[in-house]
């Protein structure tokens, strides 16, 4: 197998520089409504303040006999992450914590960004409608307010980092679609609209893919590219199949795109050739989820293919599909799992992290699996760790995987990496690599 060390991704530690948080709630914002206990405060009785000390002391009694050992004290495991960090940066390999609460309103998987410094999250995800924004900084462990965006309230738009912007563009409110977009610069803190774009550009729920000099919309049946130094836009060749939440590469001098549920006969790969305006359609086989492997520069060139067939190798292909390697099969019981599974993955660190489930009528068991090619193994994450679910938001930083779900998160149904998450106020962070051994 070739060596793939020259092509694991180098995390960036910067920072940025300190900002306040501002602790602001728009009042024109939907916020779920809770109810909230009032005390009440008064003066109590001289005999109150005895019972209160009775029973306190009756409560330390109770404490001790339950809790000792011998005692009925109950193995409980708690979904709970480890207490927040001083420094997120500085989390242990194995490691989960949650981020703090955000100081806006929830939100179910909103599209996100990764800086190098900030974690940035606009708007909202599935279901959902909302128009406002913070930053994380995972050095400091802070939240701030962006500034007020210069489009409308919306959901599923495509979110792209560019080195010094993030650019916005489409979404929608129910099956209200937009065709605007703007760009934030987090060091000035400031938006500005982006040029209207092509009129053919007609993108429902469109997928963006940055080259190093342009931003590339891709949807249903239309894709352009948007110079944000020029502020325009040009017209490409239309994709082969719609392109919505389907990963999406850069390699360096093509655009690659995944499309991919498990079926051979429609499982494929899409490759675009930036220069000669041209689709290439990639057989991939029956593909449960395919993840890129990116270089030093970030730039994609290789790719594992994670086979819907229960006990199949992974399949280590470059853009044209071709085989470099085979590596292990996924690991996990035929047995339980059945003949073929689904799955959604991200390359974080030097391993492929995949939510793999089982395709069936209750899409159980759900579960979290790292594949280390180097070393060519490997293991189940969510054995020790409760882990929230790893959808199409999560984001890597490096060997740092950030996501907006939580592992206390209650889902609505299977499988979990589909839309049945519940709003929410923050996410997790969690670290890859094997923990050291006490």
């Amino acid at each position: 197998m070739p060596d793939l060390s020259a092509q694991l991704r180098d995390y960036f530690d910067a920072t940025a520089s300190p900002i306040e948080a501002e602790e602001v709630i728009s009042d024109d914002l939907w916020v779920p409504s809770r109810r909230k206990t009032e005390s009440r405060r008064g003066i109590a009785p001289g005999w109150a303040y005895g019972i209160a000390a009775m029973v306190a002391v009756l409560a330390i009694f109770l404490g001790v006999l339950f809790l000792a050992p011998g005692g009925n004290e109950q193995d409980v495991v708690e979904p709970t992450p480890t207490t927040a960090p001083d420094l997120f940066t500085e989390i242990a390999p194995g490691e989960m914590v949650e981020l703090p609460d955000w100081p806006l309103s929830e939100r179910t998987s909103p599209p996100m960004v990764w800086t190098g410094a900030e974690l940035i999250a606009w708007g909202d995800g599935i279901y959902g409608s909302a128009g406002d924004g913070a930053a994380f900084d995972l050095a400091k462990g802070t939240w701030r307010v962006i500034a007020e965006a210069p489009i409308s309230p919306r959901s599923e738009h495509a979110a792209v980092w560019t080195g010094t912007e993030m650019i916005l563009w489409g979404g929608r409110v129910e099956n209200t679609f937009y065709r605007d977009g703007a760009a934030y610069n987090p060091s000035t803190d400031a938006w500005r609209l982006l040029a209207s774009p092509p009129h053919s550009l007609n993108a429902p729920d469109p997928k963006m893919v940055w080259t190093g000099s342009e931003a590339v919309v891709l949807s249903e049946d239309d894709a352009a590219a948007y110079d944000p130094i020029t502020d325009t836009w040009r017209t490409l060749a239309h994709p082969p199949f719609g392109v919505h939440w389907e990963p999406a590469w850069w390699t360096g001098d093509s655009i690659v795109v995944a499309d991919v549920s498990g079926d051979p006969d429609f499982d494929q790969m899409a490759r675009y050739d930036l220069a000669a305006d041209r689709w290439t359609t990639v057989d991939v086989g029956s593909s449960a989820a395919v993840v890129g492997v990116p270089g030093s520069d970030g730039s994609v060139s290789t790719f594992l293919n994670l086979p819907s067939d229960t006990g199949a190798p992974v399949r280590l292909i470059d853009s044209t599909g071709s085989l470099n390697s085979e590596l292990p099969a996924f690991p996990g019981d035929p047995g339980v799992f059945g003949n073929e599974v689904a799955a959604y993955g991200l390359w974080v660190g030097d391993e492929a992290v995949f939510e793999i489930w089982n395709i069936g009528p209750d899409y159980e068991p759900e579960q979290i699996w790292a594949l280390n090619p180097s070393r060519q193994t490997w293991r189940r994450l969510d054995s020790d760790t409760v882990f929230p679910r790893i959808d199409h938001s999560a984001v890597a930083a490096g060997d740092v995987l950030l996501m907006w779900n939580r592992p206390s998160d209650a889902y609505r149904g299977t499988p979990r990496v589909c839309c049945v998450a519940p709003p929410g106020k923050g996410g997790s962070v969690y670290r890859v690599g094997i923990a050291p051994s006490d």
